[in-house]
């Protein structure tokens, strides 16, 4: 969802409404990240077993989260320069997926590269903690 928000922003041209949801949805996912991070610890410190043993989840999770506020930080720079108008498509820039360098440019693509990373990254936390989840309990936190 949050791609194709991202998407919209860029093809309507930074539209007040779209750039709006693409920022609530950016920091809606953000805060629960952090919710299901501090409910796993919460967890963790209470004895849940089947979370002790989950030292990777617990990594992933965090890169993840961290990830997501660099993109909200990223996502300030583009708006803030107005980055978004210097690439007239998406998901390419210009035609280009590596187009020549400058400062706006790299802003944006930025931007849109992390967005793909942490769409894998985000697909990758749930598969690990979906694959593994062999307990009930789990679903506590998610």
């Amino acid at each position: 969802m949050q791609i194709i928000l991202g998407g919209l922003t860029v093809l309507k041209l930074l539209d007040p409404t779209i750039v709006s949801l693409h920022l609530i949805n950016a920091v809606l996912f953000l805060s629960l990240l952090i919710w299901v991070f501090v409910r796993a610890e919460f967890l963790m410190m209470n004895g849940v077993k089947d979370l002790k043993a989950r030292p990777l989840q617990k990594s992933l999770l965090f890169f993840l989260t961290l990830g997501i506020f660099i993109q909200l930080l990223v996502g300030g720079m583009v708006s803030s320069n107005y980055a978004g108008l210097v690439c007239a498509d998406f998901p390419t820039c210009n035609g280009q997926w590596f187009p020549a360098f400058s400062l706006l440019i790299w802003i944006q693509m930025s931007h849109r590269y992390l967005a793909f990373v942490l769409l894998l990254g985000s697909i990758w936390v749930f598969n690990s903690f979906k694959s593994q989840n062999k307990s009930p309990r789990l679903s506590i936190v998610l």
